[in-house]
Parts: C-alpha cells; structure tokens; sequence
C-alpha cells in the first residue's frame, strides 16, 4: 500500500473541503495566493538553500527552503488580504460553494504536490510510508497517486516562462525535477544527497578515445577467470567527454566515507549552437581495479572517489557540445563555461554554485592577451551580476579609428576619461581622425584588466539582485593589504541587432572623488546582449604598484571570487 500517497490524498480532500465551507471568496483568495507563492517558491528554494542554510542543516536544507519560501509569503499575504477584504456576497448559496469547491481544489492540489516535492527531497533512505519512489535496483520510478508533485512542478516551470522567468529559463536547468528529486535520495540513510557549496573542485578536462565495457573476474583459485575489458568508441557524430574533479571533506558521508550514484552527477550543455540547454547522465568512471580505463556504470551500484578524492566522470556528448556546468549532489556545481574542448586539455579551474554563467567567447571575440585560467567562484556569485574570469595588467584597448564618443578628454591615443563606441567591423584600419588605443594611467597607479561573465539569476529574487548590482555597477578588487579598489572603466564587445559593437568607459576621476564605481549604461550595448557566446565584457580598475590581487568582490556577492592563485602582482 503506497501510504503516503493515501495520506496527501486525504490531506488534499480535507483542505479542499474546509475551503468550500468558508465560502468563494475565502478560496479565491487562498487559490490566488498559492498560484503566486508556488512557482516563487520553486524558482528561489535553491538559492536559500545553497546559500543560506546548507551549512547548519545539511541534507535537510533543501525540504526545509522549499517550504519556508512557499509557507512565509502565503501566510503575510493571506492575513493582509484577510484584513482587507469583506466575506460577504450577495451570490446563490449553490454559486457560492461551487466556485469555493473549484477554487479549493485547485489550492489544495498545488499546495499537496508542493509538500509532496518537499517530502521527497528528505533523505530517508530508500522507501517511505511503504514505497520507494525511485528503485535503484530496478530503476524504475513509481508515481505518487495523481501526480500533484508533477502537477506543482510543471505548473511553477510553465509560470518561469512567464512572469516568474528570468534570464536563463528554470526549465533549462530542472527539466524533470521530481525525477531529479528522487535520483539525488535514492540513496542508503548514511550516504549524503547534497554536496555544500564550494566542495568540488575541477581538476581536469579531457577527451579519451575510449571507456570500457568490464566483464568482473569470476571463479577461484587455479580456475580464476580475471576480469576483461573491452574498449567501446564513441557512435558516430558523438564523443567522450571527461571531467575529473575533487570532492572536499565538508561533503563526506555521517561515517566520513564518501559514496555517491550515477544519478547524483549531471552534465549540463549546449548539444550545438543554438540549441536549448541539454542535461547528461555520466556513462562511466575509474575501474575501481584498473585505474587507467574508465568503466561503464549502472544506476544500482554506489561508487567511491579514486587517490585524492578524485572522481572521473565520463558523458557522452555530441561532436559539437558546448559545456556549461557540473552539477554533484544538487548543491555543488562546477563552471565549465569557458572550457575548450580539446584532448588532454587540463584547465586550473575550480568552481561551484548553484547557478549557471554564459557559455565561452569564441576565437573572434577580442581577449586579453596573455590571459591566466579562469578564477574561483564562490556559491553566492549566483546572484552577482558577474564573475571574475580572466585578468592582466596592461593600459591598452582593442585600437578604435572609426567612433561616437560622449565626455571624451584624451592625450595623443590615450583616453584620460570618457565613452566612446561604434562598429567593431570599422576599427583598426588608417584614420585621419582621432584614434584611441590606450588608457591615461597616472604614474602612481596600474591598469588591471579582469575579464568577466555576466551572470543570469534563475530566480526571480536572484533576477533582482543581479539586475540591482549590474544597475550599480558595485564591483570591486581587494589585494592581499586589504585595499578596495573600485572599477574605473569597462570595455565589451556584443551583437547589437546584427551588428558587432564595440564599447568602452573610462571615468577614473569619477570613482576617485566619490569613492566608488561611476560606470554609466553602455549607450549601445544593453544587458540583454551580453548574453550567449557572442559577448565580451573587461572590467578595468587602477590599483597600487606591487599590490597582490586577491578577490573580485560584488555588492550582493556574499562569496567573493578567489583570484589568489592566480598571483596577480602588480608591476612597481
């Protein structure tokens, strides 16, 4: 007997009921408020659960969010609208309840699937009140009676198409939650179902020519058959795609042994240019007896990190896939975003968060030369606005002959303060004009120019940090003394309806006299272009002669980008 579906069952009649009984308006305005706070609820639990309550509940964090997002803005808002509004009317006793019963209902069946979501994501190990709802053994899921869970899921992933969306869909990145759900805690009591924030580290990228399909070794003795290995190429139009990664110790199990499934790990991608984002399970791993083949895995067995808690996972992926993310154990995620896909490519790149930054620039795109490996990204970067990639210290720009400008004061090529933009197609050739090609930097100070991603929020609270902060323009540098460095200029190039713009900002004396960032809005660039490949965004700061960079602070960042190990020392 599925029990639990029986008693969400009940509870769902039983509130519907109570609902008919206190009249139309008394349901409306319950159905109403739960319409809203569902699809919220859905769309920001992630983020107070990774950012503000992984640490003092664990696993527990996400039911825990997911209920207190849902339960904390119905109950404000059902005792405001309780005070405002009359329940009287003037309609049929008959009219009255049917609508109440209709409204009911609908309140009822959202709210149950959304506790029935919450319920599923407590890790009770394996079956519940009588079912498993996923079956590692079999692999096979089995569906709460009705579906109100799906029905809650998909209701919140039809409104973040709407009003609840922000700039990168919620769907792209949950296309199936209640069976995500249910992969992450199908699991045994003691293993852990959510990873904190911050604990997986990338090692490595790679692309192997083969996995292997293992026959284990059986008998014993002198008729011991040792185990085989057959080497399997990807299909056609397709290929392996490896990623090694370390597992810190804050994401050990109770017992302090670290397990996880196949289910516990996803791939998130670009199968092609253009295409909506993809997820991929991983196929294989390290063979626990040969550590130099990579062996198919099964949704059934638990697995163990390799030496240094190192984990290989292999993905199948298209010949032209594009990676954005890792996602572990709900909680942690790994940036892939500015990966090239190569053999044997080895970037040293660690980052995790819930959220999901742009996908890589391409080779046209100008960058600074010279360029270090990406930086760390801390978990609350989600909602930042941008993220510290790539920097350098150097005074020049990509050489403008042909431009618009606004406040423009330079000597010779050199831009001392102001705005200039125009076609990135008409720059670079002979001019008879005006031509810049530098920023004026004053002699007791040096240029660093750090390379950015902007961000997207997948949440409406986080769509409004990120808009609040990239509206500000609140981003900062700090060195190993403790110096705050505030941004002085920006430099982007985008697709601006078709045409490739170029765009740069410099306003040093601006930030100089009122402490702080005096960035403008791009006069031809907008937000909504720095977005997708096509893009390229450098934030400029002056700092102090042989002062070392270490953090890219935002002013709703509460985990600043590490950029320590990059040893960024500015020249004296």
């Amino acid at each position: 007997m599925d029990w639990l579906s029986l008693l969400l069952l009940a509870a769902m009649g039983a509130m519907a009921y109570l609902q008919t009984i206190h009249g139309m308006v008394s349901a409306v305005i319950n159905c109403v408020l739960v319409l809203i706070c569902v699809p919220t609820a859905v769309a920001t639990f992630e983020w107070v659960a990774y950012s503000w309550l992984s640490e003092p509940l664990g696993d527990l964090a996400p039911p825990v969010a997911l209920m207190a997002t849902f339960l904390l803005p119905f109950i404000v808002l059902r005792v405001a609208l309780d005070a405002l509004i009359t329940r009287s009317n003037l309609l049929p006793v008959v009219l009255d309840r049917s609508v109440a019963a209709v409204a009911g209902f609908l309140g009822a069946y959202l709210s149950i699937g959304l506790l029935a979501m919450a319920i599923q994501m407590v890790p009770f190990g394996g079956s519940f009140l009588g079912t498993a709802r996923f079956d590692r053994e079999k692999g096979e899921e089995t569906d709460l009676w009705l579906g109100p869970d799906r029905f809650a899921a998909g209701f919140a992933g039809m409104m973040t198409r709407g009003v609840f969306s922000g700039d990168r869909r919620w769907e792209d990145i949950h296309p199936d939650l209640i069976t995500e759900i249910r992969w992450s805690t199908a699991v045994d009591r003691h293993v852990r179902t959510v990873a904190p924030p911050g604990t997986v580290r990338l090692v490595k990228v790679e692309l192997p020519r083969y996995i292997f399909d293992k026959t284990p070794a059986s008998g014993r003795g002198t008729n011991l058959v040792p185990a085989s290995y057959n080497p399997v190429s990807a299909p056609v139009g397709r290929q392996w795609f490896l990623i090694r990664v370390a597992v810190g110790e804050e994401s050990r199990d109770a017992d302090e042994r670290h397990r996880f499934t196949r289910r516990q790990a996803w791939l998130a991608g670009y199968p092609r240019d253009g295409a909506s984002l993809a997820r991929y399970l991983p196929v294989a791993i390290t063979d626990s007896d040969d550590t130099t083949r990579h062996c198919r895995i099964n949704d059934r067995d638990l697995y163990r990190p390799g030496d240094n808690d190192e984990i290989d996972f292999v993905f199948e992926v298209e010949d032209e896939f594009r990676p954005l993310f890792l996602s572990y154990k709900s909680g942690a995620r790994v940036d892939l975003a500015k990966v090239d896909l190569k053999p044997e490519q080895a970037p040293a790149v660690a980052s995790t968060s819930p959220v999901a930054p742009a996908p890589p620039a391409p080779p046209s795109t100008p960058a600074p030369a010279g360029s270090p490996p990406p930086a760390d990204r801390g978990s609350g970067d989600r909602v930042s606005g941008a993220r510290g990639l790539e920097g350098r210290f150097n005074d020049t720009l990509p050489r403008m002959t042909d431009f618009q400008s606004l406040d423009l004061e330079q000597t010779g090529d050199a831009i001392s303060n102001g705005h200039i933009w125009g076609d990135s197609a008409k720059q670079g050739g002979s001019s008879s004009g005006t031509t810049v090609a530098r920023f004026v930097v004053p002699a007791d100070k040096r240029m660093f120019q750090l390379e950015v991603t902007v961000l997207r929020a997948s949440s409406t609270l986080g769509h409004a940090l990120s808009f609040a902060v990239t509206t500000l323009r609140n981003y900062q540098l700090q060195d190993a003394e403790g110096r705050s460095y505030s941004v002085v200029g920006q430099i982007a190039t985008a697709d601006v309806d078709g045409t490739e713009v170029i765009e740069v900002e410099y306003y040093p004396s601006t930030v100089e006299i009122a402490n702080r960032g005096g960035m403008r809005a791009f006069q031809r660039i907008k937000d909504r272009h720095l977005d997708g490949p096509n893009y390229h965004l450098v934030y400029v700061f002056l700092v102090e002669p042989g002062s070392t960079i270490t953090e890219f602070r935002t002013g709703q960042g509460r985990h600043p980008t590490d950029l320590r190990h990059l040893n960024l020392v500015a020249p004296r």
